[in-house]
């Protein structure tokens, strides 16, 4: 009696623990997240999802807001924030050329006053013997002596005036180019995308030629100013002189060339990260534009229906990522854009969102309803090769019913296909989840929303293969 009740007892802690990991089990199970699908192979697909015409134009219609919004939105500021600092930059460029125009012709007025600048050490002279010859501005001078400083000195004076005068021609090519790409481009439908964009890259590189010229410049002025003092402080200079005062232009002028330089080099760097920011959507709009065309000139089939190729629904997502990750987020850090304008390309994400939410939902509506249709037809074969039949007795339909359900359980296919659609219905709640938390969010919805459709397209092959394996 003991032993019986001890056997008892020790069979029901063992049922008790074994239904305590089932349900231990199935909680883990179900709090964690679905299977990641894998691709369908190449080639022609097995299974697809047919999209009707007011599905697509719905889709189709969704993404083209995103694509004409961010558009607007990128060519307002860059024709309006851009330009401020555009003008800026264009203006220190001109203003740099002719500062280095002024600093030419002071050189010149100082050769006709003195053909040797001051410079200790040289004579316009005729030749003499151990004499070495050098040029100065065009003019033939004549060193004293070698082993002097006076041919060292008039060598980096000719040297830094020339850079000067290359670098002022520089500035203001570069100038002339961002002058040209900022210009609005107006196309047949309105503004010229494309050539905006275009235009932006070109203005891009000028912004970057015009950044180094302005360092070499900076450079080239201390050089400069260095070399004046050195002049002034020598023997050949009296101290005011019409020579002394136009050295001290000379030094006026390399002081207001790094007064330039100071001022390109911050209003470069706005204009560059607003101009990386227009790229960066520019490229996102090229992205979901290159989209819509795709969704657009899908062929359609004889009842009216597109297919849309799997890889179509990770194109979304290559979009959406970079521009918050690249784009607005450094845009936000550095304040190269206008908060606003930001503000309002984060709400044109939740279209495309929505778009690929349509999608899903469609996938899964058709998928689930194919897997259970084959998965009837399973059944109704199934039934046939046990003998199953309404007539007969309740012991023979139940043998015949479990029967079946083997047979079921053991058509991987089939279990493949449940699976699968369960899945896809599970990712689809996911990427609800996240698209209801909006901002920040988007791209692990498109990230479930693309699972479902993965999940859908191997849920509705696998269905199609179940039916093979049970000979339906």
């Amino acid at each position: 009696m003991r032993t019986t009740a001890r056997a008892t007892n020790s069979r029901y802690r063992r049922v008790t623990v074994i239904v305590a990991a089932i349900l231990l089990v199935g909680s883990v199970a179900t709090s964690a997240e679905p299977p990641t699908p894998s691709a369908p192979p190449e080639g022609v697909p097995a299974f697809d999802i047919p999209l009707g015409s007011c599905l697509v134009d719905e889709v189709v219609a969704l993404k083209s807001t995103f694509v004409r919004g961010v558009a607007t939105s990128a060519v307002d500021v860059a024709s309006e924030h851009g330009m401020e600092n555009a003008e800026t930059v264009v203006g220190a460029a001109g203003e740099l050329s002719a500062v280095a125009n002024r600093i030419s012709a002071s050189m010149e007025v100082i050769s006709q006053y003195d053909p040797t600048f001051g410079i200790a050490g040289i004579a316009p002279m005729m030749p003499a013997q151990g004499a070495i010859r050098d040029t100065l501005f065009g003019l033939v001078v004549w060193h004293e002596s070698v082993t002097g400083k006076s041919r060292d000195t008039a060598t980096e004076l000719e040297r830094v005036i020339r850079a000067l005068g290359d670098l002022g021609n520089r500035s203001l090519r570069m100038g002339r180019d961002i002058n040209r790409g900022t210009e609005p481009v107006a196309g047949d439908g309105g503004v010229d995308y494309v050539r905006v964009a275009e235009n932006t890259a070109s203005v891009m590189n000028a912004v970057a030629e015009l950044n180094l010229v302005a360092a070499e410049a900076e450079s080239a002025a201390v050089e400069l100013e260095q070399i004046v003092w050195a002049i002034r402080d020598g023997r050949g200079v009296t101290k005011g002189s019409r020579v002394d005062e136009e050295w001290e232009a000379v030094q006026s002028a390399t002081s207001e060339v790094r007064r330039l330089t100071s001022r390109i080099s911050p209003a470069v760097t706005t204009l560059q990260g607003s101009n990386a920011t227009f790229i960066g959507l520019m490229r996102a709009v090229d992205g979901m534009s290159r989209q819509v065309e795709l969704i657009e000139s899908l062929e359609e089939d004889a009842r009216r229906m597109k297919r849309l190729p799997w890889e179509a629904m990770r194109t979304d997502i290559a979009v959406v990522e970079p521009l918050k990750v690249d784009v607005i987020i450094p845009a936000e850090a550095d304040g190269s854009y206008p908060q606003a304008a930001l503000d309002e390309i984060k709400t044109l994400l939740q279209p495309v969102v929505e778009s690929n939410r349509l999608l899903a939902e469609r996938a899964i509506e058709y998928a689930t309803t194919q897997v259970a249709m084959h998965e009837d037809r399973i059944i109704s074969t199934y039934r046939s090769v046990v003998g199953y039949a309404d007539a007969a007795t309740d012991r023979d339909r139940e043998s015949a019913r479990e029967q079946v359900d083997v047979l079921l359980r053991t058509n991987m296919q089939l279990q493949t296909a449940l699976v699968s659609a369960r899945s896809a219905r599970e990712w689809y709640a996911i990427g609800r989840s996240h698209q209801m938390s909006g901002y920040c969010s988007e791209n692990e919805a498109l990230i479930a929303y693309k699972n479902v459709w993965l999940h859908a397209l191997n849920a509705g092959a696998a269905a199609q293969r179940a039916l093979q394996e049970a000979g339906a």
